[in-house]
């Protein structure tokens, strides 16, 4: 009964929850799935993953933040964008992606 009495509080939005994240844990599984993650320019905010698949490919991102978001805001977890990133790798790697081709992730909540 007290769950349930949780649930429809959360979704009446009668409470707040607070949750805190560290985005580190996401930079070590990244590291640990053979990603690199740099600050670019000195900028906090500016921090590129990347991987060099071979000789003529490689992959790296252009908007960490868009990540964080989507773990912060959306209910992702750090190891769906890690699955998602290494999806796009073995894309990349069996060819199925066309050299200089970039992807536009674009994930939207509907309400």
């Amino acid at each position: 009964m007290f769950v349930r009495q949780i649930y429809n509080h959360l979704y009446f939005f009668e409470i707040d929850l607070f949750t805190i994240f560290n985005p580190a844990h996401l930079s070590r599984k990244l590291r640990k799935a053979g990603f690199t993650v740099k600050q670019q320019d000195q900028n906090p905010h500016k921090i590129v993953i990347g991987k060099k698949l071979g000789e003529d490919r490689h992959i790296y991102t252009e908007n960490f933040q868009y990540f964080l978001w989507l773990i912060q805001q959306n209910l992702f977890t750090e190891n769906s964008i890690v699955e998602l990133l290494k999806r796009i790798e073995f894309e990349i790697v069996n060819k199925e992606i066309p050299l200089n081709s970039k992807i536009e992730m674009r994930i939207f909540e509907y309400v």
